[in-house]
């Protein structure tokens, strides 16, 4: 049994630096995923900042045209639908609505869905991996505590007769078998 002991510690230790890595691991790529979603959101925030601002230049420009036109000024009406045109060219039309409303939550959401194809930039998964190979961890040094409980017990069986050596054989016994439950509940 005590040899068992031995053997189960150094499994448990094995399998906890195993562990350990992975949430290392996930909670690295996890920080990324956060970052690079940062990035796509304010990079997505510009985008969406300078197409807005085109919009209501072109929506400024094309107003004043109208209003200058049912003033009888056509030539500065002229001058106002050509300034409205190049602010038109930085407005992505398929964000507008079909009353001619200009969607900047739409476009916002397809620069973040665009990215989402090209780059990781949910951290969530990661997290719950990390959050997954934490718990594994504790329930791994729950078992090693238990099984290095259990040598007392067995190493006064080892040296002991009669009642005693019965008593704590079965009881250290016990100990290493609950916590060799735990480890391979965790190491599944």
């Amino acid at each position: 049994m005590l040899a068992a002991i031995g053997l189960a510690a150094a499994l448990i230790a094995w399998r906890t630096s195993v562990a350990a890595g992975a949430a290392d691991a996930a909670a690295g790529a996890g920080l990324d995923a956060a970052r690079q979603r940062a990035a796509s959101v304010i990079v997505g925030e510009g985008l969406t900042a300078r197409s807005t601002e085109a919009f209501v230049d072109f929506e400024r420009a094309r107003l004043r045209a109208e209003l200058l036109d049912a003033d009888g000024q056509a030539a500065v009406a002229q001058l106002a639908r050509m300034e409205a045109t190049s602010h038109w060219f930085l407005v992505r039309p398929e964000y507008l609505a079909p009353d001619g409303a200009y969607q900047p939550d739409r476009q916002r959401a397809a620069l973040l869905a665009a990215d989402e194809q090209r780059i990781d930039i949910q951290p969530d998964p990661h997290f719950a991996t990390a959050d997954l190979e934490q718990a594994r961890i504790r329930s791994l040094l729950v078992a090693g505590i238990l099984i290095a409980l259990a040598l007392p017990f067995l190493t006064i069986a080892e040296v002991s007769r009669g009642r005693l050596r019965i008593g704590t054989l079965t009881g250290g016994t016990a100990v290493f078998a609950l916590g060799a439950v735990i480890a391979a509940a965790a190491w599944l």
